[in-house]
């Protein structure tokens, strides 16, 4: 499976070069450097400054994992909720990987 940039359209060929990000509730695949100039033009309002397959995404999604699953046997109004919104970038994390990394060398 071939997999291409969201800006120049051309192959992304090596995961290092790969960075997926979500625009609203879709994630989309760049190359480092198109992703870098993304973030400086006008598209910023709609392209999250973290990348969801680098070092800080993973935190993130296990940091939410790991509180999700506490909310999820917390006895509080709401936590079950907000458990289940935890889950949100825990997905995005899982998509990305199942979506484009995992094509990748």
């Amino acid at each position: 499976m071939s997999i291409h940039c969201d800006k120049c359209l051309l192959e992304i060929e090596c995961k290092e070069d790969l960075v997926t990000a979500a625009t609203f509730f879709e994630v989309v695949p760049y190359h480092r450097t198109c992703y870098a100039e993304e973030l400086q033009s006008v598209r910023t309002l709609f392209v999250n400054n973290q990348p969801i397959n680098g070092l800080s995404g993973t935190i993130i999604a296990l940091a939410a994992f790991i509180s999700a699953l506490l909310c999820l046997f917390m006895d509080f109004r709401g936590a079950r909720w907000i458990g289940l919104l935890l889950f949100v970038p825990v997905l995005y994390r899982a998509y990305s990987y199942w979506k484009y990394e995992r094509h990748l060398s």
